[in-house]
């Protein structure tokens, strides 16, 4: 929404070479501020056949590199994780 309302308002100014650069800079911000929301997921519960477990970022792993192998062994393991 903050993306489309910042486009409509930017339709109305005259771009210049100063604020082309300022505008892809505010684009790229908000891209990774997304990005960054979006990957960031605190839990995740995994599930085989009736079996359940929830795997959080805070606790055993100290990087994000660590907790993303995780799910993905456990994935490749057959849960499906959410």
């Amino acid at each position: 929404m903050l993306f489309v309302g910042y486009w409509l308002i930017l339709a109305h100014k005259p771009f210049n070479n100063l604020n082309m650069k300022k505008n892809y800079f505010l684009i790229a911000m908000l891209f990774g501020i997304t990005i960054s929301t979006v990957a960031c997921k605190k839990c995740q519960t995994c599930t085989y056949q009736s079996y359940e477990e929830e795997v959080c970022r805070e606790g055993a792993y100290s990087t994000p590199q660590l907790y993303d192998a995780y799910i993905r062994s456990l994935e490749s393991s057959g849960y499906e994780c959410k």
